[in-house]
């Protein structure tokens, strides 16, 4: 969409309505649970947008336990999927870097982790995920434990089938104890 200059004073409602509606992120769903091993946010991907942002927030979970992400139709869930990331030991006293990855598994680790004391949060931006076509993620993660000196940096990959996806579900071994998903879809025009 061009950017249009306004030479007036008066902004009309016209104009407002349209530049309004067609900009920025668009609020589809939340999903908040207090317990639990997973948490399914079902009927969210549709044709009317390409590519949804997920939100993570207040996030907690027993034992350091990390979030899972599996694309899907319905509560059928995919697996396939492809993924690499890495995190740097900040906390010692000569800070380390780590590679975490997976080849064609059951899940996408997001790194976004937390245990019973801290938050863990981020964001995860899925592309293409109701067309015919592979979908990309990529996480931005936050490791809320403070002692475990491993804060994360983006995670990315992809799912590797063409399915139509229609459905999102988060999973946390051994389980939380309260998580908060909003999930956003970005305009297309």
């Amino acid at each position: 969409m061009a950017i249009k200059t306004f030479t007036t004073e008066v902004l009309t409602s016209a104009d407002t309505n349209t530049y309004l509606a067609n900009s920025g992120l668009v609020y589809i769903t939340s999903a908040t649970a207090t317990s639990g091993t997973v948490i399914n946010v079902t009927s969210v991907f549709s044709s009317t947008y390409d590519n949804y942002r997920v939100l993570v927030n207040s996030y907690r979970a027993g034992s350091g336990a990390g979030l899972s992400l599996q694309l899907g139709t319905g509560t059928a869930t995919a697996t396939g999927y492809y993924w690499g990331g890495i995190y740097l030991s900040a906390y010692t006293a000569v800070p380390t870097v780590a590679a975490h990855g997976g080849a064609n598994v059951s899940n996408f680790e997001t790194a976004i982790i937390a245990d019973a004391s801290n938050d863990g949060g981020g964001n995860i931006d899925i592309y293409s995920p109701n067309l015919a076509r592979n979908t990309m993620i990529v996480a931005q993660p936050v490791d809320g434990r403070v002692a475990s000196g491993t804060p994360r940096l983006p995670y990315s990959g992809y799912q590797s089938a063409t399915t139509q996806f229609t459905s999102l579900h988060l999973t946390c071994s051994p389980s939380f104890s309260n998580v908060v998903v909003t999930v956003y879809g970005y305009r297309k025009a």
